[in-house]
């Protein structure tokens, strides 16, 4: 049912591989392992806006065991790979990026997302800030109990020729997919030609959509086609009530909008037990002053106060019970009737909205990207980044994941029973045992005997005992072998007088008094004495001896 430790073994050591080759089509294929640092560019920029002492991107990179690691907290990070050549989406070619993430202690706030930089002539790695142009930003993001995976693309408008951030529905799962262990996540997002998309997390797709759709994006990508007009407002004799007082509606004279609600029992009255005089505390008679009171230096002694025993059947000022008020009407209101005014709601001239498109393609206007990025903030540190791909191909993509994410996987869900990957390996074996037994009835038989044999030794083990039930106590052998003689004479009627003189000799003392206590206990209950003294025999040669350790 669970995988071998030979198997989590080998599984761990291929996890620890570091692939040394290149895909054909990676315009970006990196593994953290020698010289890295001279494929990627920090940045040395201060952000804007941020505290003195945190502004600089200045947080700290490290690189161990081919993870890309944020060894301090409460930093700005900021670190570029440029592509081998940007990637065009007009092309019509699918584009695709995928990296794992490992959180080694819980996310507090922070965010291990990408950020595909735009191409540019402008374009300063060393310079990148939060400001810097992204074409899509993809990844992990949390801050307390706010979880997301996020997918966000800019896209130029037609109408204004200016860039907005639009950003694809929330994935209600993220919380649980990402941030609820600290195994090593695998993120993939496919943006195709035909402006089709996916996510997937785990080699798992958690979402898919269209780059086009309104569904898939809040708030859409196309903006409304009209818009309220500013210039507009609500004229002074604009009647928006549906409904209005009735002005021929008059209050009634007997209404009393002053009578309470509740008033006093008129017909209440005070029981005859009832002791207004008696006082609700008293003291105690039953108290005494200590013998050692000292009135000059304690002060004038006085019993403690306890409650006065006749406020059992009532004490103190009687008040009547409170009633409802009969005549109790509360406020007026006159009736309500429809308002021969009312016009309906008032909502200002709609205006043709000068920012309205429709982009049906909007993949083929995005802008080229030049490098694969972390810009990040987090108040968590101790988080890793292995084997980042940027391409176009699909199917390179899983082979990595295939090579070197999964067996990274497979190792730590081993070694966590608790893990889904366990449990249904587990479930898998039981329903392929259960359908070979069904197929071939005899294994039944196997089945029972394999899973009895185990259940016999423990049973035998831990609930069996001896005859008498005492259990036996390991003791040095005898050099005469006396011990051995002693249990083979055990129970045989047979045995000579010579021999059990012998024996007896040999115990005399603690056995010859055992005998004696049997043949008394035998005469007091009647019995002849010479069976109690057999018997008391056989029970001294089968108490263990104490160990001579």
């Amino acid at each position: 049912m669970a995988m071998t430790v030979a198997t989590v073994t080998l599984l761990a050591v291929l996890a620890s591989l570091q692939v040394p080759y290149t895909q054909a089509s990676a315009l970006v294929e990196e593994h953290f392992d020698d010289g890295w640092d001279s494929r990627w560019v920090q940045s040395q920029a201060t952000k804007d806006g941020a505290a003195a002492d945190i502004a600089k991107y200045n947080g700290v990179w490290e690189v161990q065991d081919g993870a890309l690691s944020i060894a301090e907290a409460n930093r700005h990070y900021g670190i570029a790979r440029p592509l081998s050549e940007p990637f065009d989406f007009s092309a019509g070619k699918t584009f695709v990026v995928q990296y794992e993430v490992k959180f080694q202690k819980p996310l507090e706030c922070g965010g291990a997302y990408t950020k595909l930089l735009a191409a540019s002539d402008d374009l300063d790695l060393t310079q990148m800030t939060d400001k810097t142009p992204f074409t899509i930003m993809f990844g992990p993001d949390k801050c307390g109990a706010d979880a997301h995976l996020r997918f966000i693309y800019q896209h130029k408008s037609p109408a204004t020729g200016k860039y907005r951030e639009v950003h694809a529905n929330a994935i209600p799962e993220a919380a649980s997919l990402l941030f609820s262990d600290t195994k090593t996540h695998l993120v993939t997002l496919v943006v195709r030609g035909d402006n089709s998309f996916q996510i997937k997390v785990d080699d798992k797709q958690v979402a898919e959509g269209n780059l086009a759709s309104d569904d898939d994006f809040d708030p859409a990508l196309a903006p409304p086609k009209t818009i309220d007009d500013p210039t507009d407002s609500k004229p002074s004799d604009w009647v928006d009530d549906e409904m209005m007082d009735d002005p021929e509606d008059q209050k009634p004279q007997d209404w009393d909008e002053d009578a309470p609600e509740y008033i006093k029992d008129p017909e209440a009255t005070m029981p005859e037990e009832w002791d207004e005089n008696a006082p609700e505390m008293i003291a105690d008679p039953s108290a005494e002053k200590p013998q050692d009171w000292d009135d000059e230096e304690d002060g004038d002694w006085e019993p403690p106060q306890i409650r006065n025993p006749k406020c059992d059947t009532g004490c103190g000022s009687w008040n009547a019970p409170e009633i409802y008020n009969p005549d109790y009407k509360g406020k007026w209101l006159p009736k309500r009737v429809k308002n021969p005014a009312y016009k309906g709601p008032w909502a200002p001239r709609q205006l043709p909205n000068p920012e309205h498109f429709t982009d049906d393609n909007p993949v083929a206007s995005l802008r080229p990207i030049a490098a694969f990025a972390y810009e990040l903030w987090t108040v968590t540190s101790g988080y890793q980044f292995r084997n980042v791909y940027v391409g176009d191909s699909e199917a390179e993509a899983q082979a990595l994941a295939t090579e070197l994410w999964k067996p990274r996987r497979d190792a730590e869900d081993a070694a966590d029973i608790s893990s889904p990957s366990f449990i249904e390996q587990a479930q898998e074996f039981l329903d392929m045992a259960i359908e070979s037994a069904n197929e071939a009835p005899y294994l039944w038989v196997l089945y029972a005997f394999v899973l009895g044999i185990p259940l016999v030794l423990v049973c035998t083990c831990f609930f069996g005992s001896s005859g008498d039930g005492a259990r036996p106590v390991s003791r040095p052998v005898a050099d005469d072998d006396s011990e051995g003689q002693e249990g083979d004479e055990e129970g045989d009627e047979e045995q000579s007088d010579s021999n059990e003189a012998e024996e007896g000799d040999a115990d005399a003392g603690d056995d010859g008094e055992g005998q004696e206590d049997a043949a008394e206990a035998g005469e007091a209950q009647g019995a002849p004495a010479e069976p109690a003294a057999a018997a008391a025999k056989a029970v001294r040669r089968r108490k263990p001896r104490a160990s001579a350790l």
